[in-house]
């Protein structure tokens, strides 16, 4: 309601870029909303900005350049990063090397200090900045590897991969960290990437092929991920068919030989005497008899028979649990 609107827009007003800070010498306006930046901050970390802001082009004198389609929130979130590298909360008492500590002094400019201290933060902006982590959300990251590619702004970039890297995958996130860290082009050429990608792609080859295509970030996947990811799930599952294929072929061989021996049920299968032994054991494997003879062919049909007992009603099958063979085992063994 109105109480909830003018809430969030106090948080607005109370973001650090909402007014002038340190000599900020430029306004970017996205949704009507004013971020008071630095020239020399963006045109170092970003080559677009820089020829952006260079003298050839309008905005070289702007005073305020307008991001059209972007948004307050991701704009909001590229900046911190860019400026504050918020990942760790540290303020101005944190801990720096003395190096890094000089090397930000040597800066005329204020603002530039803050590039110098990568491993901890010096802020001495006025409004006071709520230290919300960088590794928060996977949708924060999402809108961040986006800028950072359209910008080019490897500083950011860094962020998110270390961020990818980091995540716990399973197969509830592997699609959309799949879809991350190959959603822009600096993604996909990042060797970094590389273990993201291939575990995302181990991870996925297990899940069921319904609730993969079901998931919303696998439509979004590009060409290169989708063959990955298809043939990692083939190579997985014709590894599983050459493995489970002679133990099935052997479990049914073991169940005719049981049969045959069996006072109960020899009677009721014909062997054939062209593929038996007098001992009752297979002289070729199944899958050539059954493709080329109608009396083994016409074993296998005595075999199901034998397995759904007198009556041949389901629950009167010889042996437990739910999953049934029949009839179609020829064609399944031929094939």
């Amino acid at each position: 309601g109105c109480n909830q609107e003018a809430k969030e827009s106090t948080v607005e007003k109370t973001h650090p870029f909402s007014e002038p800070w340190e000599n900020s010498d430029l306004v970017l306006v996205v949704e009507d909303e004013k971020f008071h930046v630095h020239r020399q901050i963006l045109s170092i970390h970003s080559p677009v900005f820089k020829a952006m802001l260079g003298t050839n082009f309008k905005e070289a004198t702007a005073k305020e350049i307008p991001l059209i389609g972007k948004k307050v929130n991701e704009i909001l979130d590229f900046l911190k990063q860019l400026y504050l590298k918020e990942s760790d909360g540290v303020t101005c008492k944190g801990k720096i090397s003395s190096f890094k500590y000089n090397l930000a002094h040597s800066c005329t400019l204020c603002s530039v200090k803050y590039l110098h201290c990568n491993e901890y933060i010096m802020i001495s902006v006025t409004c006071s900045l709520k230290h919300q982590l960088f590794y928060s959300t996977v949708t924060k990251a999402e809108h961040l590897l986006k800028l950072a590619d359209e910008y080019q702004t490897k500083s950011v970039f860094d962020l998110c991969v270390n961020y990818l890297k980091t995540l716990q995958k399973s197969k509830h996130n592997a699609i959309r960290m799949l879809f991350l860290a190959s959603v822009t082009t600096m993604a996909r050429e990042d060797k970094r990437l590389d273990c993201v990608r291939s575990e995302c792609c181990g991870l996925i080859k297990n899940m069921a092929l319904k609730e993969i295509s079901e998931n919303e970030y696998f439509q979004n996947l590009g060409s290169d991920s989708l063959q990955n990811v298809f043939v990692e799930k083939v190579q997985r599952l014709e590894k599983l068919i050459s493995e489970i294929h002679p133990q099935f072929i052997g479990l049914v061989e073991f169940c005719m030989l049981l049969c045959l021996n069996s006072p109960d049920y020899e009677s009721e299968i014909t062997r054939c005497p062209e593929h038996f032994s007098i001992n009752n054991k297979a002289t070729i494997d199944l899958n050539f008899r059954l493709e080329s003879c109608a009396v083994c062919r016409s074993m296998i049909q005595q075999l199901v028979s034998i397995s759904e007992g007198k009556k041949a009603t389901y629950v009167d099958h010889l042996y437990g649990g739910t999953s049934r063979f029949d009839v179609k085992l020829i064609s399944i063994v031929t094939e």
